[in-house]
């Protein structure tokens, strides 16, 4: 089996404010992953704005960290 190797992280923005804030909502491990890409310097992160349902055609657009 092939290794899994991260490049991109993706969040959406009120899971990006709870890991800025420091909010319990986000899992132990979910924080531990974006740790992760925050320490790699070759991992992007970017947050995404949802707006309505999540269908493509409603993402607002990406904003890079």
């Amino acid at each position: 089996m092939g290794t899994l190797t991260m490049t991109h992280i993706l969040l959406d923005t009120h899971v990006l404010v709870w890991f800025v804030e420091g909010v319990d909502r986000l899992g132990l491990q979910s924080r531990q992953k974006i740790e992760q890409g925050i320490c790699a310097n070759d991992v992007k992160i970017s947050a995404i704005r949802l707006r309505g349902r999540r269908e493509e055609r409603r993402l607002q657009g990406w904003r890079e960290l």
